[in-house]
């Protein structure tokens, strides 16, 4: 069925099977939401291949065994969130993060599932080396005059992305 895994940010190095989605009215999808603290940290997402590979076919055969992603962040109390089958990630700061996204191609990701939403501190979201089928959707939910700066860094031409203004989305 649909999971939601929470995780917050000090728990330690976690392992995450969203297990097999089927039998709903669309979209099926397990959903990895993290939650960051006072402490400014950088997060990197991207995919692992090596060490001990999550295999969901242990439990469920219909399973699919996709690559796994992997999610680090530094900091007092770091950690890493390795998972397979989880459909989609919601991010939720607070402080002075980073986020990094790297190469997610391969794995169970589905498009237009990575959310974050960024509180109060000056956040940086570096898409420079982005790879992957999800869009990253951006919501800042202080007010223009919050005094917080957030920056998104891209590469390439202007051209080569598309950037709406919806609400406070960026997309």
């Amino acid at each position: 069925g649909n999971d939601r895994i929470l995780y917050t940010v000090g728990d330690g190095d976690d392992v995450v099977d969203g297990g097999n989605d089927s039998g709903g009215p669309g979209p099926d999808y397990d959903i990895l939401g993290i939650t960051g603290d006072a402490t400014a940290r950088t997060f990197t997402v991207g995919k692992i291949s090596g060490g001990t590979e999550i295999d969901p076919h242990a439990i469920d055969s219909s399973a699919v065994d996709a690559t796994d992603l992997f999610i680090t962040y530094t900091g007092p109390n770091a950690g890493s969130i390795r998972a397979d089958e989880i459909e989609r990630v919601k991010f939720n700061l607070s402080a002075d993060d980073t986020i990094v996204f790297g190469d997610t191609t391969g794995t169970s990701l589905a498009s237009n599932t990575i959310f974050v939403t960024s509180g109060g501190g000056n956040n940086t979201f570096d898409l420079r080396h982005y790879a992957g089928i999800s869009t990253v959707l951006i919501n800042d939910t202080d007010d223009t005059n919050g005094g917080d700066t957030d920056v998104v860094q891209l590469s390439g031409k202007r051209v080569d992305w598309t950037i709406t203004q919806s609400g406070q989305y960026f997309i």
